[in-house]
């Protein structure tokens, strides 16, 4: 019975002295991957810590950037919305005096239009009225040449007789 004994506190004495390596062997490792796992997590803080303060100042920027960029547009576009008004008065100006100049240019040219139609209708009838007093004062002056060479012509018989005689 005390060999049964012996063997089994041999081997018990064993089973604690390679439990009690195991252990140390796993506190050891335990160790290594907390001290690890620290560092890794702490390294990690620190990155996240730094993205986040680098996201934090560019968004800050963008978010000036895009303000500077919408005031800018809206100045551009309250510029551009007055000079389009100034240009749409300026033009709606132009186009009355032109307007007004294209109006006035044509009662002038009816006007000159009347006029010269006056003037011809006038100029036609002072005219006729040459051609016919021309025409009657030729009929006047045949007449008077037919009655003078009839005239002449029985003076110079007259005095042809009288002559031969």
């Amino acid at each position: 019975a005390g060999s049964v004994e012996t063997v089994l506190s041999g081997a018990l004495s064993g089973e604690i002295s390679r439990a009690s390596s195991t252990e140390v062997s796993l506190e050891g490792f335990v160790s290594s991957e907390s001290s690890r796992a620290v560092v890794a997590e702490n390294s990690l803080n620190v990155k996240v810590s730094t993205e986040s303060s680098r996201a934090v100042a560019a968004e800050g920027s963008l978010n000036t950037k895009l303000s500077s960029e919408q005031s800018r547009a809206v100045s551009s576009e309250l510029s551009l919305d007055s000079k389009v008004s100034s240009e749409t008065s300026r033009a709606l100006v132009a186009e009355a005096s032109v307007d007004a100049k294209i109006s006035s240019e044509t009662s002038r040219a009816s006007a000159a239009e009347t006029s010269l139609g006056s003037a011809v209708s006038s100029s036609v009838t002072a005219l006729s009225s040459e051609v016919s007093r021309a025409n009657s004062a030729e009929a006047s002056v045949t007449t008077r040449l037919s009655v003078e060479e009839v005239r002449a012509g029985s003076v110079e018989t007259v005095l042809s007789g009288e002559v031969s005689t």
